[in-house]
Parts: structure tokens; C-alpha cells; sequence
């Protein structure tokens, strides 16, 4: 009966260590076909976050491309500027002859006016009247001396060319426009990256500012007749219409 009993008691020993054989352990979530949870907001918690790490590296990079892009436009003007300055050399006028007030510079010698000085007769045949200041303007001053009067605005009618043609059209300028009342200044002016000194020309007197419609009309005469009076210089005579685009420049 003793063994009986004993062996009433194993049984469900037996029994327990099949079910514990039976249940899966943690190496079953590894194997195929086996789902994996995740909670829905981690999801798009992770989208969220890439499409956020995509915008950025976006934004990020348009603005690298746009300061580049500024920085290769700003060597790509000096270079244009420097090209120009370069290229006005190979144009500039050769000959004998000085400029007023600069004995170390050669050009050609400027030629006379084609008109007589100014009088009433010229002003009733159709050419403008002179501006006012004219008549106190220094036509023996140096070219390059600064005589501009602060509060007052020129026109600029050639800029950011070889200083030694800039100072042969000034002298051109003068000689031809005295009875129109003009007289030139050289501006001179050194671009960064370059060793070519240049300069620009700006006609003399100044006025103030803002002009009158028949003010306007009256330099816009002025210059014209000036630019045709100009045109075979070999220097201009490239241009058919010299002095054009000129500007008005406050100083």
C-alpha cells in the first residue's frame, strides 16, 4: 500500500514537468511569424521627428547655396570690373601733347572749340543757355582737383575707366564746352583687386537738387550737344552716342 501511495504522488510530478516543457519560452518571440507590439503615438512620435530632421537639413542647405551664391556673384563682379578697367587700357589714346596741371601724362592735345565763345547770338541759334556758375568755374585748375561743393549734385558722364582716359576726355570736355558753360573733374578712385588706377568724369558746375522739368531739359541740351561735338574723338568715336547714360551723383 506504501508504494501505492508513493507512486499516486509522482504522477502529477510527471504531469506538471510535461506542462512546464510545453510552455513556450522567450527565445519563441524570435522566431518567425511572431508580432511585435508597438504603441501607436511612438510611431508617430518617429515620423514626426524625420520629417522634421529631413526640413531642417532642407532649409539648412538652401541657405549654405544662397551665401555661396552671394559670394561667388561679388568675385564674379570684381573679376567684370577688373576685365573692364584692363580692357579700357588696350583703348587708350597714344600721342604727344599734356594735360593742364599734369606734365607727367601724355594724350592727344586738345582740340579747339568747333563753336566761338558763347553769345547772345549763339544762345538765339539754338544752343542751350549756359548753367548758372558757369562763369566762375577755373578753367586753368589741375583736372584732378577736388572743387566740388558739398550740398550739390553732377553729372557723371563716364565712369570706372583707365585714369589717363578719363583725364583725356576732362580735357576734351573742356576745350569743347566752354561756350556751353561746362567744364570737367577727374574722380579717382582705386578698385579693390586691381592695380589699374581709374577714374571717373563729372561735369562742372554742380546745381542742387531736385531740378526742374526745364532744368532737366536744359542739361540733357547740354550734353548732347557736348557728345556731338565729341564724337570723332578716338577715344568715343566707338560710341555713337557718347555720354548717353550719364547719372546724376550727390556729393
Amino acid at each position: 500500500m506504501s508504494q501505492s501511495a508513493a507512486s499516486k504522488r509522482s504522477a502529477p510530478s510527471r504531469g506538471a514537468t510535461r506542462t512546464s516543457d510545453e510552455r513556450p519560452g522567450n527565445s519563441a518571440l524570435l522566431t518567425p511569424g511572431s508580432a511585435v507590439r508597438f504603441p501607436v503615438g511612438y510611431i508617430w512620435t518617429a515620423i514626426v521627428l524625420m520629417v522634421g530632421l529631413v526640413i531642417g537639413a532642407y532649409f539648412l542647405g538652401s541657405e549654405h547655396g544662397r551665401e555661396a551664391g552671394r559670394a561667388e556673384a561679388g568675385v564674379v563682379e570684381n573679376a567684370r570690373e577688373i576685365a573692364r578697367e584692363e580692357a579700357g587700357m588696350l583703348r587708350e589714346v597714344e600721342g604727344p601733347g599734356r594735360i593742364a596741371g599734369r606734365a607727367d601724362l601724355d594724350f592727344d592735345p586738345p582740340r579747339k572749340p568747333s563753336n566761338p565763345v558763347s553769345t547772345p547770338e549763339n544762345v538765339t541759334s539754338g544752343l542751350p543757355a549756359m548753367p548758372e556758375g558757369a562763369r566762375a568755374l577755373d578753367r586753368n585748375r589741375n583736372l584732378q582737383i577736388e572743387c566740388r561743393e558739398r550740398g550739390y549734385a553732377y553729372n557723371q558722364i563716364i565712369g570706372g575707366i583707365p585714369l589717363k582716359n578719363a583725364l583725356h576726355v576732362a580735357a576734351e570736355i573742356r576745350a569743347a564746352g566752354e561756350d556751353l558753360g561746362l567744364d570737367a573733374i577727374v574722380v579717382e578712385r582705386q578698385t579693390r583687386g586691381s592695380r589699374v588706377k581709374s577714374g571717373s568724369v563729372m561735369l562742372l558746375p554742380g546745381f542742387r537738387l531736385p531740378q526742374s522739368s526745364s532744368e532737366k531739359a536744359a542739361w540733357k541740351r547740354r550734353i548732347s550737344e557736348l557728345s556731338r561735338r565729341l564724337a570723332d574723338d578716338p577715344f568715343l568715336k566707338s560710341d555713337p552716342t557718347p555720354f548717353s547714360d550719364y547719372i546724376q551723383v550727390s556729393f
